[in-house]
């Protein structure tokens, strides 16, 4: 278990000095990197996700990735999910705009939130509870306003935060493997929230499992010497959660 641990912080706390040219060479060096990853997250994620059994019609039914408002990615998330499948489920990639019919919205699995959706977060959290969407954002305060996951650029890493209640009420099961490298975000932080109150203004009452003290001194020096990710280690990463999920204990 330490051993798979290791390779998911490897995975998961990743460096943006890595990015094959294949992928860059449509954008920007900055960008490329950090959408990069952050394509790479939400294929990993798939993986760390356990759905309600009923949520897909068919044992082959794809992964539905949304994405919401302007897409940052361009053809990287296509590509990084290119021929991948999860079992025997393969990934589709969708662009959708606010105010489509909300059957596309809903037929999703995952859905990303572009930052142009800003204003629609409180209108879309309501649209979509209940529902089994694993929603990812990336502006301030999206999971505090009940998104699942948020990703943050932080020091030149892409790191992750998650809203374990909403999650739940998204009937989502996360694996504690994936959580002991969250931020979690407290309920208490949603529920307390003035709607009123822009984003930045919220109260955020956090645990970061990245600076936990019991977690610092056993892989603190194992992270700084991380400096970039090979290709071969989000492979790693997913014969590492090869075990029974069932295994863990999660949400």
């Amino acid at each position: 278990m330490l051993r798979r641990l290791r390779i998911l912080i490897i995975a998961l706390s990743v460096s943006l000095s890595w990015v094959p040219a294949a992928l860059a060479q449509d954008r920007g060096p900055s960008d490329s990197s950090e959408y990069l990853i952050k394509a790479g997250f939400i294929f990993n994620f798939a993986k760390f996700v356990e759905w309600p059994q009923a949520t897909f019609a068919q044992s082959d039914s794809p992964v539905v990735i949304g994405i919401l408002g302007t897409d940052p990615f361009g053809t990287i998330i296509d590509q990084t999910v290119q021929d991948k499948k999860i079992g025997t489920r393969g990934f589709v990639v969708k662009r959708l705009k606010w105010g489509a019919d909300p059957k596309e919205l809903k037929e999703c699995k995952i859905l990303f939130v572009g930052a142009s959706e800003r204003v629609h977060i409180d209108e879309l959290v309501q649209l979509v509870r209940g529902l089994p969407i694993l929603t990812v954002g990336e502006t301030p305060g999206f999971a505090e306003r009940g998104g699942v996951i948020r990703l943050v650029l932080e020091d030149n890493r892409v790191r992750f935060e998650v809203n374990v209640e909403a999650a739940r009420q998204a009937g989502l099961t996360i694996s504690s493997r994936l959580l002991t490298l969250a931020r979690i975000i407290q309920q208490t932080a949603v529920d307390a929230r003035n709607q009123d109150d822009p984003p930045e203004h919220l109260h955020q009452t956090k645990t970061d499992a990245h600076h936990d003290a019991d977690q610092q001194p056993r892989f603190g020096p194992f992270l700084r010497q991380l400096s970039y990710l090979r290709p071969g280690f989000f492979s790693a990463l997913a014969q590492s959660g090869s075990d029974d999920p069932g295994r863990d204990h999660r949400l």
